[in-house]
């Protein structure tokens, strides 16, 4: 009689094991294969993670697999090993990994075909160009395996060069992106991958890359669980972007992070870009982790980061914002900023409704030079109706007005109107101004990378016209300083930072409690910080609610960057389910590794 054979199968489930089945007597699988099972009185489709294992437990409790899902593709190794360091790291369960990297959607084949995809159009470098791109191939050659920081901008070219190089060995190349629109921009010859695109055109990549065809593939996050067989380069533009973390459902995964993640399984080459990079990345390159390759007198980490006064998309395929001719409003080779005091113009009676009488002033300027106009709202100021389109169309009547909050508009508009988000993905227009209807909910004091991202955005903005005008009660902030004056505030932040000890200098696990009864909420938080609390780990909090929309709690817990915080974090992932299960509170908590 033969003897019964048994398997792991990970399944699209928040499990915190891979459970047994056997094999029907003659059929084979292998690792990677899917197949069809039952658990828990539901059919799943599930991925064989170990053949021919020893179960350790009663084989009459054993259940045997429905069938092997012929139709489906097999997972490969590589994709197995990304789902477990992605588990490890942001202390979740290998199943919800699978069930993001596999929805439902993409478990069938499409018989979409592709358009074929020529060669990278060619491109001749300039000198400076020509000297970045052998440096960046030094690097590579002398430093394997070690992440390349390239601050600044107008790159495109180089890192053009460098994926048609990449793809010329047999490889493949991807370039994440943190915006829809940006992913949009595209060379003939790259693939798009994003979740705006359909689900027959989203499943054509996926079996393309399975062939083993060297591609160049472009996308925002999601682009990182497609089944790469041959990856050779990983591009993270714009790495500061806070739009390349996952805030749910888990994995609560950093693109920037995983990318890294994918590229070592992979032995891929990684290149991250910032005009501002993050603080993350500035010291992960002072501690020697990056490599920070740049032209010889442009650099961020030792003062403020240089870039031309537009705004391109890496792999822009449309003509780039150019400056305004001169004479008019702005022009004079470099950006202008100016800062308004909203309370100093309330008492001088110089606001009328959202705007101050200057910023309306500055806009007419721009509109009759020729000038588009840009104004960025905060998100609350939409959700209380039309407030800035309604004032826009009063004092403008004539105007040609979008929302961009409806989306990217085919045709060109006098003024744009848009929350902070969705201004970022502006395609690049002829702007002439820039307006920043409120900052100070940019400045908050609750969250410690408000001044970082501030700062960010504001060069950002800068980037993207001649004239950016802000309008705020806080003129005097630290963040408007440093712009004004052309200063980098990396150093001061970094001091501020180290001095409080939180990241980068540590790491940051966020605990949420999510619970509608106020007074169950606080005290199970209360409850919780203390069981964590004694795990020898540094806890603040529980701070809440955390925000008016969200009823929850927030546990915040920094951990050393040491040999212990692989243990420290899983211990923190064991004290947390144990209380979900002692206290019956399943469904509540939220682990948050590495939050933005």
């Amino acid at each position: 009689m033969e003897c019964k054979r048994y398997i792991q199968v990970i399944l699209p489930l928040k499990l915190e094991w891979e459970p047994f089945y056997s094999l029907p007597e003659g059929m084979e699988v292998e690792v990677g294969s899917r197949v069809r099972v039952i658990f828990a009185n539901a059919f799943y489709t599930g991925c064989v993670s170990r053949v021919d294992a020893e179960p350790g437990m009663d084989p009459e409790r054993i259940m045997p697999i429905e069938a092997v899902e012929e139709g489906l593709p097999a997972v490969s190794a590589e994709e197995i090993g990304f789902w477990r360091s992605l588990s490890a790291y942001y202390l979740c369960s290998v199943g919800e990994v699978y069930k993001v990297a596999y929805p439902a959607l993409l478990n069938h084949q499409s018989k979409l075909k592709l358009p074929q995809t020529g060669l990278l159009p060619q491109t001749v470098l300039q000198a400076d160009d020509r000297s970045l791109a052998s440096a960046i191939r030094h690097t590579w050659q002398h430093s394997s395996g070690k992440v390349i920081l390239l601050p600044g901008m107008g790159y495109g070219d180089v890192l053009l060069q460098l994926a048609r190089e990449t793809l010329d060995q047999g490889r493949s190349v991807l370039v994440l992106a943190p915006e829809l629109s940006q992913a949009d921009a595209l060379p003939q010859a790259a693939l798009a991958y994003h979740s705006g695109l359909t689900p027959g055109r989203r499943k054509a990549v996926a079996e393309k890359l399975r062939t083993g065809e060297a591609c160049l593939v472009v996308g925002t996050r999601s682009a990182l669980f497609l089944p790469f067989r041959n990856l050779g380069l990983v591009v993270v533009t714009q790495e500061h972007d806070p739009a390349y973390k996952q805030d749910a459902p888990a994995p609560r995964y950093h693109a920037r992070e995983s990318a890294i993640m994918l590229a070592a399984i992979h032995g891929a080459h990684v290149i991250l870009t910032s005009a501002t990079p993050s603080l993350e990345s500035v010291y992960n390159a002072r501690c020697g982790r990056y490599i920070e390759v740049k032209p010889e007198s442009d650099s961020p980490l030792s003062g403020r980061a240089q870039g031309s006064p537009v705004h391109r998309p890496f792999f822009s395929t449309g003509e780039p914002c150019t400056l305004p001719p001169e004479g008019t409003v702005g022009h004079g080779g470099k950006p202008s900023l100016e800062i308004i005091d909203i309370s100093a113009e309330y008492r001088k009676k110089g606001m009328a409704g959202t705007f101050s009488l200057k910023l309306l002033r500055q806009m007419q300027e721009a509109l009759q030079g020729g000038g588009q106009v840009l104004l960025v709202a905060p998100r609350r100021i939409y959700e209380a109706g039309r407030k800035v389109e309604d004032n826009v169309l009063e004092y403008f009547p004539e105007a040609r007005v979008t929302n961009l909050e409806h989306g990217q508009p085919d045709d060109d508009y006098d003024i744009y109107i848009a929350s902070t988000g969705a201004a970022r993905s502006l395609r690049c227009r002829n702007l002439g101004l820039v307006g920043l209807v409120s900052w100070d909910g940019m400045l908050s004091r609750q969250d410690f990378r408000a001044d970082e991202r501030a700062f960010q955005l504001l060069e950002q903005f800068k980037s993207m016209s001649p004239r950016l005008v802000v309008q705020t009660r806080e003129p005097g902030h630290p963040v408007f300083k440093a712009v004004l004056k052309g200063d980098s505030l990396i150093d001061t932040l970094l001091a501020e930072r180290s001095l409080v000890g939180y990241p980068p200098y540590t790491r940051m696990v966020k605990v949420l409690v999510k619970d509608k009864l106020e007074k169950r909420r606080n005290y199970l938080s209360r409850e919780l910080a203390g069981a964590i609390g004694q795990l020898d780990v540094r806890v603040e909090g529980p701070i809440g609610p955390v925000s008016e929309e969200e009823p929850a709690c927030e546990i915040r817990i920094l951990l050393p960057r040491d040999k212990t915080l692989l243990t420290k974090k899983a211990a923190i992932s064991k004290t947390v389910a144990a209380f979900e299960l002692n206290r019956k509170y399943t469904g509540h908590i939220v682990i948050d590794v590495d939050p933005v």
